[in-house]
């Protein structure tokens, strides 16, 4: 069980650097079918992430709040 936390942990990493899901299970062929809905679940958190608010609304926010 630790290979595959130590696997998901350089998974991880390589999906924040930008390479594909598939290029990353076929690196982990015996290791896929374990990582592939927890590498899912991954893409799809950082999908729905909220971004930070733009310099210009948080000026309007501030604006609104001293009035």
């Amino acid at each position: 069980m630790n290979k595959l936390y130590d696997v998901l942990e350089i998974c991880l990493q390589e999906l924040e650097n930008g390479v594909s899901l598939e290029s990353i299970l076929a690196r982990y062929p015996d290791l896929a079918n374990e990582l592939r809905p927890i590498l899912k679940a991954s893409i799809k958190a950082r999908s729905a992430a909220v971004s930070a608010p733009s310099p210009e609304a948080i000026r309007r926010g501030r604006a609104k709040l001293l009035q």
